[in-house]
């Protein structure tokens, strides 16, 4: 946005100006590198065949059908309403979808209709939520307290106990700033706070897991992105099979090993591969049905 409207950029990094810039005589990595400080590489998934991958989760809701498959990013594109969170929602509570038609789940293999919330959450599944605030911390607690949200099964009615070295070392690991297990969450910039949410669902999850992640980098600096984006495919490097729901599709594409586009509750197209056509993703969330079939007819 700035390239495309600005006639010259100030880049300020850690409350200090660093560089000012013509637009016409920078470019939007040179503007990256000095908002963070060093040279950005943000990663990739490599290509790869997950045909006889082991499937973790099988979802059927309404028209969508989805499978999960352990080492694979799976990325859902689409307009914003056209499903993702009724999507979600069967996943993570899924007792309250029995209403939608032909609603059926299966996690890690076992029938999962019936599951509510804090069974998936006894399951090695890890929440990136849309809404870090409303979802996914209480930010009048400490980060200890907040790493310790749906983890820690405890009838104590007394604040947690102190940090434990585990859990000061998943902060320093993913590089929560002010790095201060008594800290309070509402005091964390927004980077800050959404890296406390990965660190606390994936420092400890197990290989072979599911990992549900919403808008992951949504209001995130440059180095937060490139942070969560290779904690994720780090996971599915260890086998976890990922979910990726994202409004970004840059993002989409660069992380995924196949995406599906939801339009009106229906996942309309698969695009394979780790190689895609975003004018073709685009039509997609567009039109559903209809891009589905001209793409069909262009593979023919």
């Amino acid at each position: 946005e700035v390239m495309a409207v600005a006639d010259e950029a100030t880049v300020l990094r850690a409350g200090r100006t660093v560089a000012t810039r013509k637009i016409s005589e920078t470019s939007v990595d040179e503007l990256a590198e000095l908002m963070v400080g060093r040279h950005l590489q943000l990663p990739k998934a490599a290509a790869k065949n997950f045909s006889d991958a082991k499937v973790l989760a099988r979802l059927s809701l309404s028209a969508a059908r989805l499978e999960l498959r352990a080492g694979e990013i799976t990325g859902i594109a689409g307009v914003e309403g056209n499903g993702q969170e009724e999507l979600l929602h069967a996943l993570t509570d899924p007792s309250s979808a029995a209403k939608y038609p032909s609603f059926a789940l299966e996690l890690f293999g076992n029938d999962a209709r019936k599951y509510d919330a804090a069974d998936v959450r006894r399951l090695p599944i890890a929440l990136i939520p849309a809404d870090r605030h409303r979802d996914g911390l209480v930010l009048d607690f400490t980060l200890t307290e907040n790493i310790r949200l749906g983890r820690e099964q405890t009838r104590s009615s007394g604040r947690f106990k102190a940090a434990t070295p585990r859990e000061k070392e998943l902060l320093s690991t993913y590089d929560v700033r002010p790095n201060n297990p008594l800290a309070v969450a509402r005091g964390l910039s927004g980077g800050n706070q959404q890296k406390l949410i990965v660190a606390r669902e994936l420092g400890e999850l197990p290989d072979n897991s599911i990992v549900l992640a919403v808008h992951p980098t949504r209001g995130v600096d440059l180095g937060a992105i490139e942070f969560i984006h290779g904690r994720l495919l780090a996971a599915a490097a260890r086998g976890a099979a990922v979910l990726l729901i994202s409004s970004e599709l840059d993002e989409l594409m660069a992380l995924s090993h196949r995406i599906g586009v939801i339009y009106r509750g229906e996942i309309a197209t698969w695009f394979p591969g780790n190689v895609y056509d975003e004018k073709a993703i685009g039509l997609a969330m567009l039109s559903g049905p209809r891009a589905r079939a001209a793409t069909q007819e262009a593979q023919q």
